[in-house]
């Protein structure tokens, strides 16, 4: 997956997802999984919000689908912010 813009054959590579293969993206997703879904032993280091947007741009960012990964993003950013206010989780 990339994000690329220009003329052809002039094009510029703006953005690159990090896996090109099944392993590597179930590799991704562990460690990202991982990291959501761990208790945070620092919270008072780490703003719901920052948490929000740090899970929003790495989950976009390994880019596991063709489709839908920008709507899941949000979804997964909704999640912290409702868990930071008491809703449900």
């Amino acid at each position: 997956m990339q994000i690329i813009s220009g003329a052809f054959g002039k094009q510029t590579v703006y953005f690159e997802a990090p896996c090109e293969n099944q392993a590597c993206v179930t590799q991704e997703m562990n460690q990202f999984l991982s990291w959501f879904n761990a208790d945070d032993a620092h919270e008072e280091y780490t703003s719901p919000y920052i948490k929000a947007a740090i899970a929003k741009f790495w989950f976009v960012a390994i880019h596991p689908f063709d489709d839908g990964n920008g709507r899941l993003s949000r979804i997964i950013a909704e999640r912290c912010l409702a868990g930071a206010e008491g809703g449900s989780e």
